[in-house]
């Protein structure tokens, strides 16, 4: 490989030159990146068989090619960004949520294990009995709950309707169900 960068008036390497030289290496190549202004290398030399001449202006197209490369790659990974702050500021949204979530479903819980302990207390009921109620009271516990937390998790962002994930669209849900 060689690089020609000389302050040279005119071509330090010609087709004449070369010649000598590459016959004393035979079927091996020869890259010649020419990075002198004016030109270093004579124009002819890229004619030689075994020689790849590259110089300014060849690289300046590598560099147009990458920077256009470049620039296409920024357009698809702002549009990735784009949607990725966008997933984030849903999920932030459903997060902000959470405890109203959690609370509903906890108070629901011990209300229903309040109850179900009272029941059991009372009455006289067999192992397999006290299963079934077991699963019957927390299975109408989920079937309750289902439609209001499908509400306050899916309620989409800056609707009219609540919940927002503002703070006093999911105090009044809190409120309402005394959470």
């Amino acid at each position: 490989m060689v690089i020609a960068a000389t302050a040279a008036e005119s071509p330090v390497l010609t087709a004449g030159l070369l010649r000598k030289a590459l016959a004393a290496r035979p079927d091996r190549p020869l890259i010649i990146i020419d990075i002198g202004v004016p030109r270093n290398v004579a124009h002819d030399v890229k004619h030689l068989p075994q020689v790849v001449l590259r110089n300014i202006d060849d690289l300046q197209e590598v560099v147009w090619e990458s920077r256009a490369n470049r620039e296409g790659a920024t357009a698809r990974a702002e549009a990735v960004i784009e949607e990725e702050v966008a997933k984030f500021g849903e999920w932030l949204g459903r997060l902000s949520r959470q405890p109203t979530l959690a609370a509903l479903t906890g108070k629901a819980e011990a209300i229903r294990r309040l109850e179900l302990q009272k029941t059991l207390r009372q009455h006289q009921f067999s192992p397999e009995q006290r299963t079934a109620l077991e699963v019957m009271t927390s299975a109408l516990v989920r079937r309750l709950l289902h439609d209001p937390l499908v509400f306050i998790k899916d309620a989409p962002p800056g609707g009219s309707s609540c919940p927002e994930p503002r703070p006093g669209c999911l105090k009044s849900i809190r409120r309402a169900f005394n959470l």
